[in-house]
């Protein structure tokens, strides 16, 4: 389970390692956004990566059950059936990061 010490902040990440996902009992609900951005504005980095690590595990559990618009869903069965056909490629990821770095933006 995340948590970020001497942080001031009081919520922790309803991520546990019970088999029922419950809560943990001590995390505390809801803080107002203004007053999370604020605390935040006063962690280090490290405990800020803490936390943008914690945010995301908890994203993960929801098991990809994040909303997607259906121009998103078409554009992807679109290309996906290009690439099925042999009429779409695909490029390692590591050329397309040294091709974007080499491009002055």
């Amino acid at each position: 389970m995340g948590f970020v010490e001497n942080s001031g902040i009081v919520a922790t990440s309803p991520i546990t390692t019970s088999k029922d996902l419950t809560p943990s009992p001590h995390v505390r609900y809801p803080m107002e956004p203004k007053k999370i951005a604020s605390e935040i504005m006063k962690l280090s980095v490290p405990q800020k990566l803490i936390l943008a690590q914690d945010i995301w595990d908890s994203i993960a559990l929801e098991g990809g059950n994040l909303p997607l618009p259906q121009w998103q869903k078409r554009e992807l069965e679109w290309r996906y059936a290009q690439y099925n056909q042999g009429e779409m490629g695909l490029h390692d990821w590591r050329e397309v990061h040294e091709e974007l770095r080499k491009t002055d933006l």
